[in-house]
């Protein structure tokens, strides 16, 4: 699953402008990119059933408000594990994971800025 899947409205007026924030949000929220960064940042959690990246999906949809909740995100995600266990997921999360996630993320939006030449003046 696509972390930012859903995450624009499909009647949005400018269709080019959200298929392009589609494709960059994308990038920047890559499910294989998140788990194998993952893997090398966690200490404690591990993977066994939940990716991260599910975990990031989730939480990014309740976020951006197109669920409400993690319940109804996680009902409507294609994770193979309990409510239960997302939350335990979620709830032992170690906090420089959490840190370091917000970091990746912002990186991976400075390295795309820089790539379209946002920084510089029009």
């Amino acid at each position: 699953m696509m972390p930012c899947r859903g995450l624009l409205d499909p009647g949005c007026a400018s269709p080019c402008l959200a298929a392009m924030v589609q494709g960059l949000l994308e990038r920047m929220f890559n499910a294989e990119k998140i788990d194998n960064w993952f893997e090398n940042i966690g200490e404690v959690q591990y993977t066994r059933k939940i990716l991260f990246s599910s975990l990031v999906s989730i939480m990014l949809q309740v976020v951006c408000r197109v669920k409400s909740n993690v319940y109804s995100a996680y009902v409507d995600s294609d994770i193979d594990a309990t409510r239960q266990a997302v939350y335990d997921k979620l709830k032992n999360t170690e906090t420089k994971t959490s840190q370091e996630i917000v970091r990746y993320i912002a990186k991976e939006s400075e390295d795309i800025i820089r790539e379209i030449k946002g920084t510089q003046p029009a």
